[in-house]
């Protein structure tokens, strides 16, 4: 089985040659020019002065970009931006970065920007270190109703909002397909967990397909929790890894009260206690 665990934080601004960021003294424009620090003409005043309107359109909401001029986005790849209570999350494909966000004279200042030492192919490391650099050379950022802009010299990445670029599918009449587990701060996958799904059917009956034996089983749904009741599988002798797959399924949803979260195409089911929570995305 494949294990893919929380990974320690590490700063993502670098002091170097090549790369300058506000916190080694300067602000770097990602399309190419380099502004001293203190060069603003902005007084210091101004600059603690801070854009509440802006602030507030960003706040509790997640954008996807959309477009990207100045700069090429790996084939596949998204930015993804979450702004939370003045914490930014932001993704480019690989690594999770973290940081602390402001906005003042309507330009988005980040700092204390870490993130996570996942290795990945060399163009996402290197695409994770653009995004570091854009967002702490405080691009100038516009909000209009579901689209945010950042613009920083030649660069500017569009944004829409998660909700309306992609929104959260139904957690019932949708086919999820299982994808990891999580137990405690590890999160894993093993081969052949797509091939299990749960199928919540909008009339109290769960559908389970684990990879070798079907069964279902009774669910009712109150806010945002689900009782499943006892689940009833097919007998059929399974080899590993789909034994140890299905027993996963059968710990974690098993006359369970789990409570389930839904974000665009991917849902979580963690239970009450210290246990295995099940990771899925939608196929249909």
């Amino acid at each position: 089985m494949e294990f893919l665990r929380t990974l320690r934080l590490a700063p993502f601004i670098m002091c170097a040659a090549a790369v300058v960021l506000t916190a080694c003294g300067g602000q770097v424009d990602p399309g190419g020019s380099t502004e001293p620090a203190g060069s603003s003409t902005a007084s210091a005043d101004d600059k603690a002065d801070s854009s509440p309107h802006a602030s507030d359109a960003v706040d509790g909401r997640t954008f996807l970009s959309t477009s990207v001029t100045g700069h090429q986005l790996v084939d596949g790849t998204q930015v993804r931006l979450s702004f939370r209570d003045g914490s930014l999350n932001a993704n480019a494909g690989c690594n999770s970065m973290f940081g602390a966000y402001t906005v003042e004279q309507d330009a988005l200042r980040v700092s204390d920007l870490a993130g996570t030492q996942m290795g990945c192919d060399p163009e996402l490391m290197a695409q994770d270190e653009w995004l570091a650099i854009f967002l702490t050379a405080g691009p100038e950022l516009a909000v209009q109703a579901d689209e945010l802009r950042l613009t920083s010299g030649d660069t500017e990445l569009v944004l829409t909002d998660r909700e309306v670029a992609d929104p959260d599918r139904p957690l019932q009449g949708t086919t999820w397909q299982l994808d990891s587990h999580r137990t405690s701060d590890t999160v894993a996958h093993s081969t052949g967990m797509e091939q299990a799904t749960l199928l919540f059917d909008g009339n109290g009956r769960l559908q389970v397909q684990t990879g070798c034996n079907t069964g279902s089983a009774t669910y009712e749904v109150s806010g945002d929790t689900l009782e499943i009741g006892a689940l009833a599988l097919t007998k059929m002798s399974c080899p590993q890894p789909a034994r140890e797959i299905e027993q996963l399924i059968v710990a974690a949803i098993d006359q369970q009260t789990l409570h389930f979260t839904v974000e665009a195409n991917r849902l979580s089911l963690e239970g009450d206690h210290e246990g295995i929570d099940l990771l899925a995305v939608a196929t249909s």
